[in-house]
């Protein structure tokens, strides 16, 4: 227990693996039980599995021949058994999968028996080095660090706990060690030089250790939180078919052993404003080191909503004070956001973070804090208090430095108890409408710091943030969107006599060619503005995009003809006036995926969105198709 109040529980010695382990003989390929003391010296394999492995029942029932991953099994044996060994242990033939309980047990237990291992093998299967040298002490082999061993969840604690690491080749060639080839596999991982070299990762923060783990994947999602419990120290049983709350589950265990409050330094990678989002990561990759480049820098207005939405709320009041009030926030808004744009020096006292650079990120209980040096570097009144973080009904309940915002121009801020170049890390926090006690974090596709400093204005206070996933936002009512991240690309068809080109987008900002990204706000997306040549005629037409429960909509607009629009008609404004116009209504639950709008020029405009096979699991992707018709060819 540190004197400021912060609670981590000493790191553990590395004791025997308790419990039942089974090794492979590298002799008669057999199978052999071993508690605790029994255990032989052993070497473990590290690998990535195929479709064909050789497993528990295979070994039993003397069919393990006829695997095509029996190769590998033999392999490892045979240069165990040049090494003097008598065992080994591989994951896919050790553990009988087919009892649960026997899974969950040695899934928590095998960071501690690759630690125990004398060494443990990395077998590299898709490099091959026939027809070089076999020199390894300067690793003449090239292309080695493309492997797929480097991107799977399972091989980062695989190459964290064994003390001694070997790379081997699909020949069983030796392509180097984790001690020779240190500098190398510390780029390709992001894990330091000295944690590779026998440094307990407890040494680095919380968020440090997630980053290692931020671009690797797991055939099973729970498991990208599986693989992760001995980097963290902790135990906790295996619940297969919980999707994403593994990894909920992982923090909250993290949570009860190290108040390490940098678990909260992550940020989307996409943007999600103006939606309210929990304390808690939906997975690793939130603790990515880089900031995606299409996000923009978050100015005022994002903070509080879109201005659009503020004219929403102000048209639905009666109270003239209220309006007034609502009106006068709206044109501050504007004017800061003129300054920002004009002016260099920054308007807000704080930064954001567009490298979320970890390993030089600071925890408080790292800096090993008496309570007299901490009143020397921070005020008395930004100590801890003594209870720590706890998940509760209401949400998880912490207390935490908090600035809160007094006139809604920027958000409210919450200090980490951590930093980043001796800058605070601060998130952005919120509260929805609809709940006067549970908070969650704003613009959570970013990280800020702020100057030392302004930690005066901060004050130590006990709030409820939701856990994780997607709040409602605080301006407007909002229903929680299926899917967070999208693409939606424009297809044009025409048809008849009448020829239709693309004259604008809105917001332009947002469209990148004929695809736009949107990010699951549950309103409206953008805009597209029409030309179409009729006879002797323009004819306008536009088509607003959003979004209701979960699913996107699209609704076709006739805008008139150019005989209709004077010479100050702006394609840009047009737009704009509709998506107002739109924002106005109440629901958008009558709006649906097709939409046809006519004119009296007899001829119709129709758009239709049309889902499409996603190219990832995070992106759905959606074709829009428009196209003009004449009523008469029609009929």
């Amino acid at each position: 227990m540190l004197a400021a109040g912060f609670f981590t529980l000493p790191p553990e010695a590395s004791p025997q693996p308790s419990g039942m382990m089974r090794l492979l003989n590298t002799d008669t390929l057999q199978l052999s039980s071993f508690f605790g003391a029994e255990l032989p010296p052993y070497v473990t394999l590290s690998h990535t599995w195929g479709s064909d492995e050789v497993l528990f029942a295979d070994i039993q029932e003397g069919t393990a021949r006829n695997k095509s991953g029996f190769r590998k099994v033999r392999g490892c044996c045979r240069k165990a058994a040049a090494d003097d060994f008598a065992w080994v242990w591989i994951d896919t033939c050790c553990i009988d999968k087919s009892s649960s309980a026997e899974l969950s047990e040695a899934i928590n237990s095998m960071y501690q028996w690759y630690k125990a291992s004398v060494i443990c093998y990395v077998y590299l299967e898709d490099i091959s080095t026939a027809g070089t040298h076999t020199m390894p002490r300067i690793s003449p082999f090239v292309g080695w660090t493309k492997s797929r061993w480097f991107t799977r969840g399972w091989t980062l604690q695989e190459l964290i706990a064994p003390p001694i690491l070997e790379f081997y080749s699909e020949e069983w060639v030796e392509i180097g060690t984790k001690a020779s080839l240190s500098e190398q596999v510390s780029n390709i991982t992001g894990v330091p030089i000295p944690i590779l070299r026998g440094e307990d990762p407890s040494t680095c923060t919380i968020a440090h250790r997630m980053s290692w783990a931020s671009k690797r994947q797991t055939t099973r999602e729970e498991d990208i939180a599986y693989c992760l419990l001995g980097i963290f120290g902790v135990n906790m049983p295996m619940l297969y078919g919980e999707g994403s709350k593994a990894f909920k589950r992982l923090q909250e265990e993290i949570l009860k052993q190290n108040e390490d409050y940098t678990l909260f330094a992550w940020s989307l990678r996409y943007d999600c404003s103006p939606l309210l989002t929990g304390i808690l990561a939906s997975s690793p990759a939130d603790f990515s080191k880089s900031v995606p480049m299409n996000l923009q820098k978050p100015m005022p207005a994002d903070y509080i909503g879109k201005l659009d939405e503020l004219r929403v709320k102000r048209d639905r009041l009666n109270d003239e004070s209220e309006r007034e009030e609502i009106t006068n926030l709206i044109e501050k808004i504007k004017r800061l956001t003129v300054k920002m744009a004009e002016d260099p020096v920054p308007l807000f006292p704080y930064e954001i973070s567009y490298e979320k650079n970890y390993d030089k990120l600071t925890s408080i209980d790292q800096l090993s804090l008496t309570k007299n040096n901490w009143t020397r570097k921070f005020p008395a009144s930004l100590a801890p208090m003594r209870d720590p973080p706890q998940q509760t009904s209401r949400g998880l309940r912490i207390s935490l430095p908090v600035k809160v915002s007094k006139d809604n121009s920027s958000p409210s801020m919450a200090w980490l108890y951590c930093f980043l170049e001796e800058r605070p890390v601060c998130i952005f926090i919120d509260q929805p409408k609809s709940s006067a006690n549970l908070y969650g974090r704003q613009n959570s596709s970013w990280l800020v710091t702020v100057a030392p400093d302004q930690l005066e204005e901060f004050q130590v206070t006990e709030i409820y943030m939701h856990p994780s996933g997607v709040m409602k936002s605080s301006i407007v009512d909002y229903a929680e969107p299926e899917q967070v991240w999208g693409r939606i690309k424009l297809v044009h068809e025409d048809h008849s006599d009448s020829t239709a080109a693309l004259l604008s987008v809105y917001p332009p900002q947002h469209w990148n060619l004929d695809e736009i990204f949107y990010n699951g706000q549950p309103r409206i997306f953008g805009a597209l503005l029409f030309e179409c040549t009729f006879e002797n005629s323009l004819l306008y037409f536009a088509v607003v995009i959003g979004q209701h429960n979960g699913a996107p909509w699209c609704e076709a607009y006739s805008r008139g003809t150019n005989h209709e629009n004077d010479d100050s008609f702006g394609s840009t404004r047009l737009l704009e006036d509709l998506v107002a116009e739109v924002s106005h209504r109440e629901s958008f639950a009558d709006f649906s995926d097709r939409s046809t709008v006519s004119t009296r020029n007899a001829v119709s405009f129709s758009a239709a969105l049309r889902q499409r096979p996603s190219p990832n699991n995070t992106t759905t992707l959606y074709t829009l198709h428009t196209s003009t018709n004449s009523i008469n060819t029609l009929n």
